[in-house]
């Protein structure tokens, strides 16, 4: 089980870290182009922050917006595990859109990378069925935390500053 984990962290983590020279329909599509249009099937939230910037509304300042709090209330959070591992993803996706320099991408990769062992730490014998959902948890937060055309571009710009570094696996993540 320890090897699937880590196989599909490191999947998961080189199909986002892509800069766009592999074809990724998310992924701009040439150095200096516009990056493409966000997926039409990306989740819908309530009242979702559009507002112009990367923070968005943050009420509470727990670092996670207002409308990405509510969809992990709403679609993760039947444990108070769950949704600790949902908000760490969440805030660590926030850190990448946010990164500028190398030191704070790499900050960010360590961040989405120890959310994922979280996630997986839930799930300790996890089936197929358990991997996809948090896989697609995963893909809904970071699609939300990127649904603006300015944060998908940040989003990206951040990628592609850690594009290259390599992150580990904990075998024993932190996760309180």
């Amino acid at each position: 089980m320890k090897s699937n984990r880590l196989f599909f962290l490191a999947f998961f983590l080189f199909i986002t870290a892509c800069s766009g020279e592999g074809g990724s329909a998310d992924a701009p599509a040439a150095k200096g182009q516009s990056p493409a249009a966000a997926a039409d099937d990306a989740p819908q939230v309530d009242n979702e922050d559009l507002t112009p910037g990367l923070k968005g509304i943050d009420a509470d300042a727990n670092g996670i917006r207002d409308d990405i709090d509510r969809f992990i209330a709403r679609h993760y959070s039947a444990t108070s595990m769950m949704k600790k591992a949902a908000e760490r993803e969440a805030r660590a996706f926030q850190m990448s859109m946010e990164a500028t320099t190398p030191e704070e991408a790499k900050a960010a990769g360590k961040a989405i990378f120890h959310a994922g062992d979280c996630s997986y730490k839930l799930l300790p014998h996890a089936t197929e069925a358990d991997m996809k959902f948090v896989e697609s948890m995963s893909i809904e937060i970071k699609a939300l935390t990127a649904n603006t055309p300015e944060r998908f571009s940040a989003y990206w710009r951040g990628e592609e500053l850690a594009s290259g570094m390599v992150f580990y696996s904990n075998d024993n993540p932190d996760c309180e």
